[in-house]
């Protein structure tokens, strides 16, 4: 016999889809009102980005790819959800001067949208 989910369990499952749609509304205070939401239930951040940011830019990808979806949204959608990360994950100034210089390089990608220059730390 199943057991019904608990309120906590159910709240849990209902994240990715509430900030994905968060995301396609690009609002971005509702979208992190769903991260801090989650985080005052003790969801831990490397568990939410896992189970509620990662699933939702997947879907929006998926949708994109099938048509459905504006690139515009794809974009914003992904730009609130790197404020997100920052704001989950921040990196402590300190660590950013010593960090080494990197470089990626992204095969058949030729479009320029999103892409950002990384600045040389150090001297």
């Amino acid at each position: 016999m199943k057991t019904p989910r608990s309120g906590y369990a159910s709240m849990l499952d209902d994240l990715p889809r509430e900030f994905e749609e968060a995301l396609l509304a690009m609002d971005r205070s509702r979208a992190f009102q769903v991260i801090e939401g989650a985080l005052s239930l003790g969801v831990p951040p490397l568990r939410l980005a896992q189970m509620c940011i990662t699933p939702a830019l997947e879907r929006i990808g998926r949708r994109w790819e099938s048509g459905a979806l504006a690139l515009s949204q794809v974009y914003m959608g992904g730009r609130i959800s790197e404020e997100v990360v920052e704001s989950l994950f921040p990196a402590p100034e300190a660590l950013r001067g010593r960090q080494p210089a990197i470089a990626l390089a992204l095969l058949e990608d030729y479009h320029a949208l999103g892409k950002r220059g990384v600045p040389r730390a150090g001297p």
